[in-house]
Formats: C-alpha cells, sequence, structure tokens
C-alpha cells in the first residue's frame, strides 16, 4: 500500500508539474522583414530577419504564468529563438509558456545566461521592431564562441547590405562588457515552445499595481477621533441653545 501511494503521488507530482498555459494562435508572418544569408554550427541558408507577428484563438491557462498570458495582446509579436525548425505565414499551432533559459525545444537550451543577455538586450530596446534585432537575437542563442559578432564564431550573418550593422555592433559591445551573473532573469519574457514550429522569445507590458492603501499613523487617528468628539460636542452644545 505504501509503494501504491507513492507510486500516485509522484505521478500527480510529475503531471502537475508538466501542465503550462499556452495558446492556440495564428501566425501572419514576418514584418517588418529583410533576407539574410546566415551559417549555424555549418548549416548554411536564406531566410528571413525580422519580427514574427501573430493573432491568439484562445488561451490555455493552467496556473503556470497566468499574469503573462492575461497580459498578453490578442495580436502580438516577438523574436525567432529556433532555427531548426521551420514556420511559414498562415500556420495555426499550439505553442506553450516556457522559461527563456528551457528554450528553444527541442534543445539545446540556451540556459540561463543567454536568457539572460537576451533579456537585457529587450529591455534595452523596449518595443523595438525590426530586423537587426532579429539577428541579435539569433546571435545571442546560438553563439559558442563566447563573444558576440556576426561576422565570426559558430553563428553568422552575410550578405547585409540592407542592414544597418551599426547597431548589431552597438549592442554587442554592452553585451560583451557584461557579466550574465549579474542581470536579472525579469518575469516579463517568456519563450512561446513548440514541437512541431518555431520558438519565440515575447515579452509583455504588466499593469502597474494598485496604490496602497492608506492608513493613518496612530497619532493622525487620534487626531482625528479628537477632531471627530469636539464637532459632536459643539452639534450638542447648538441643539441644547436651540432649545
Amino acid at each position: 500500500m505504501r509503494i501504491f501511494l507513492s507510486t500516485a503521488l509522484a505521478a500527480a507530482l510529475l503531471a502537475a508539474s508538466a501542465s503550462a498555459s499556452s495558446i492556440d494562435a495564428d501566425f501572419n508572418g514576418v514584418s517588418p522583414k529583410k533576407p539574410v544569408q546566415i551559417q549555424n554550427d555549418g548549416f548554411e541558408t536564406w531566410t528571413w530577419a525580422g519580427y514574427g507577428n501573430f493573432s491568439i484563438n484562445s488561451r490555455n491557462n493552467d496556473g503556470n504564468h497566468s499574469d503573462f498570458l492575461t497580459a498578453m495582446n490578442n495580436d502580438f509579436g516577438g523574436y525567432c529563438i529556433d532555427l531548426k525548425q521551420g514556420i511559414y505565414r498562415g500556420n495555426t499551432g499550439t505553442w506553450t509558456l516556457s522559461e527563456l533559459d528551457s528554450a528553444p525545444t527541442p534543445g539545446p537550451a540556451m540556459g540561463l545566461d543567454r536568457a539572460k543577455q537576451l533579456a537585457w538586450l529587450f529591455d534595452y530596446l523596449e518595443g523595438v521592431k525590426s530586423a537587426e534585432f532579429q539577428l541579435a537575437v539569433w546571435e545571442i542563442v546560438n553563439e559558442d564562441s563566447g563573444t558576440f559578432d556576426l561576422a565570426n564564431g559558430t553563428f553568422r550573418a552575410s550578405h547585409l547590405s540592407q542592414y544597418d550593422s551599426s547597431q548589431p555592433v552597438g549592442w554587442f559591445a554592452a553585451l560583451n562588457s557584461l557579466d550574465p551573473a549579474t542581470l536579472p532573469m525579469p518575469e516579463n519574457i517568456l519563450a512561446l515552445t513548440s514541437d512541431t514550429m518555431q520558438d519565440f522569445a515575447v515579452s509583455v507590458d504588466f499593469p502597474p499595481p494598485p496604490p496602497p492603501e492608506v492608513i493613518p499613523e496612530p497619532i493622525t487617528l487620534l487626531c482625528m477621533l479628537a477632531a471627530g468628539g469636539s464637532l459632536a460636542g459643539y452639534i450638542r452644545k447648538r441643539r441644547s441653545a436651540g432649545a
């Protein structure tokens, strides 16, 4: 009986840990976008770099990342972090809300350091939608040399005549000077992961917290009570005089 209970408890805990919030969404294509040739660990291809756009059809709230799921706009966008799977305009699928450091899936996962660096860049360039930013995202997720540089290393991008290459250079200079261990991991950026289509990094703006309730200090409360007592006494005197 003890073995049975232990097994049942383990199964319940595993099921709880496996639950995750998700969205069913349409992929509306990449815009703005620019063509680019990329190389990653010997793999070479032409692709579009840019901002991926989605429309949510339904939300599946399983308790994890509920605030993030609620804060997502019905029409939203993000940046691809997955070069192993494909996606095309008009595709419909289910994406799971996952911690950024555990993505992309299938792996290898980027890990906590790269997730912090990517989150820092999202925060530093809040709201930017550009092909240059997409190149920077791919570089951070895929570069293994320890230094971010689109022209060298395990991830490379070429044919950048349409790009403002000075932008990623400046961003990488800032990132290369930062120790990932000192960077925070904010809660407003997650990964949308899928077993069949590309994964994306997405950020949201959480609503501001409500203002704190104002509770009078003891001395203020005493003054208020004293004032109230004085006013009540004055009213009684006026009523007596009128009688």
